[in-house]
């Protein structure tokens, strides 16, 4: 794998900017948004390695956003940042769409930055 690309989907500035502030120190492009809708045009002009994703956003579902994702990049990885319990039924459908790594709100940037490369399966980045 060459530079990993990231997409970033959080409808809080405030996470929105600590995820770039931590990310930025690695070897990794990021594409930050901050809507459904915004992350729907990236996904369909980009090809992204790994989407961390809320799945509650001001303009819909994340798990809406998981989809067109996977559909658009079937090897491509995902991590859900959450700061609310999820109901079952919407871990299950992400756990069926192949997620794997949870993200809770408040993280710390170190647990967060070892997610992300273990997701991404390269830990010297």
């Amino acid at each position: 794998m060459g530079t990993p690309r990231l997409l970033i989907v959080d409808d809080e500035k405030i996470v929105r900017d600590l995820c770039q502030r931590v990310l930025e120190k690695l070897s990794c492009h990021l594409t930050i948004v901050g809507s459904r809708q915004e992350a729907f045009v990236e996904i369909a002009e980009g090809i992204f390695d790994l989407l961390i994703t809320d799945l509650r956003l001001l303009d819909g579902d994340g798990i809406e956003v998981i989809e067109a994702f996977k559909k658009k990049s079937p090897e491509g990885r995902v991590i859900i940042m959450t700061g609310s319990p999820t109901p079952e039924h919407r871990l299950k459908r992400a756990a069926d769409l192949g997620v794997r790594e949870y993200v809770f709100k408040p993280f710390e940037m170190d647990e967060f930055v070892r997610i992300v490369r273990k997701t991404l399966g390269n830990d010297s980045f």
